[in-house]
């Protein structure tokens, strides 16, 4: 017999809302690179077209010139081959001058797409950002993490606030240790100082500590994969 294959586990609704935001995000953000590189084709296009009005425009009198010179050399029984006709020169004019106006007007055209397709582009940037934040507002791993950090602040507590005993009955040693380089805070000095400052400011310590560069790459993950995982609180 087959083992049975294991259930997938169910997404939670705020994942799902988290994927369907994601998926319209990826949408507008496809919609507006295809926009913006058809605006750059089309940028070129009107470039082209406006030097090919301004070769053809140049043909008109250059083509006069020719007529006279061979109704001259004509005249003289020395013409050669006839030269492009004033006629077609001013056909050649004008259909430059068509190709530009309708290059100017799928230009224009598309800037006004551009500008419509970024107008609201923030919001599924925003929505994408708020159902992630609901994702992780629901997430076990946050609950855990909140109760870990109210033990862990329970402890600092009680052994903070014996510390602070020994400091008023003036049972420690706070005076700053000499090198011959510097002069430092003793471990007692320091931890004494954790004691009465919010840990937003223990700055040598967040230096080193991963826990907030770990929660910030899994905000990243979550904002391209409904499915990314959130890190595991350590108790």
């Amino acid at each position: 017999m087959f083992s049975k294959k294991p259930a997938a586990a169910a997404v939670s609704p705020e994942r799902a809302a988290l994927a369907a935001a994601i998926l319209k995000r990826d949408e507008r953000r496809a919609e507006i690179r295809a926009v913006e590189t058809a605006v750059a084709t089309a940028e070129s296009t009107w470039r082209e077209a406006r030097d090919r009005l301004h070769a053809a425009e140049a043909g008109v009198p250059a083509a006069q010139a020719a007529a006279a010179e061979y109704a001259t050399m004509q005249a003289m029984g020395k013409a050669g081959e006839a030269p492009v006709s004033v006629k077609a020169a001013r056909a050649m004019a004008q259909e430059a001058v068509d190709e530009v106006e309708a290059a100017e007007g799928a230009l224009a055209a598309l800037r006004q797409r551009a500008e419509a397709v970024n107008q609201y582009s923030f919001i599924p940037e925003r929505d994408v950002a708020e159902a992630a934040a609901k994702v992780v507002r629901a997430a076990p791993e946050t609950a855990a993490l909140v109760a870990r950090v109210t033990e862990l602040q329970r402890q600092l507590a009680d052994a903070g606030g014996a510390l602070l005993a020994l400091s008023e009955a003036r049972c420690l040693d706070l005076a700053n240790i000499k090198t011959p380089t510097a002069s430092v805070f003793p471990p007692a000095k320091v931890a004494l100082t954790r004691c009465q400052t919010p840990p937003g400011h223990w700055h040598d310590l967040l230096k080193v500590a991963p826990g907030a560069a770990r929660w910030r790459a899994a905000l990243a993950a979550l904002a391209v994969d409904a499915g990314a995982p959130l890190p595991e609180v350590v108790r």
